[in-house]
């Protein structure tokens, strides 16, 4: 009996670490998360500016005047810290998205791509880990959908 009880704590032990290897642990699966979740809020921020650009000719200047003239109710922010994603124009149809990733897209499936991709065709979000910034070109000569606001 008694090396029954061992043998089956071992094979409890067994499963529940493979289970974990698999899984992968909780804090990883977070990082994962909020790596996917910094996406969606640059695929939405890049969409809000090129629907800006499409209808005023040109790319803001800087985030605010998204919010200052409705374009935006409230600007996408870093899930976890809170911070705006960096934004720089570069010029009238070229800019640069940026924010801070735990993982590299390519070596993680799981966070490829934007759970809703509000990019246009052809812009990918494959990215390393760490600090990256994604160079964008939006037209100013035709609409990619009506704006409503």
């Amino acid at each position: 009996m008694k090396y029954f009880v061992s043998i089956v704590i071992a094979c409890v032990s067994v499963v529940f670490v493979v289970a974990l290897v698999m899984a992968g642990s909780p804090q990883t699966a977070r990082k994962q998360r909020i790596d996917s979740l910094r996406l969606d809020g640059l695929s939405s921020l890049n969409w809000t500016l090129e629907n800006y650009a499409n209808e005023t000719h040109a790319l803001p200047e800087s985030l605010d005047q998204l919010t200052a003239e409705n374009w935006i109710d409230r600007l996408p922010t870093d899930p976890e810290t809170g911070e705006l994603y960096a934004y720089k124009k570069i010029d009238d149809t070229h800019m640069q998205l940026c924010t801070t990733f735990y993982f590299a897209s390519k070596l993680n499936q799981q966070i490829r791509a934007p759970k809703f991709d509000y990019a246009t065709p052809n812009q990918y979000w494959d990215h390393e880990a760490g600090y990256v910034c994604f160079d964008r070109t939006v037209s100013t000569k035709n609409p990619i959908s009506p704006v409503v606001r």
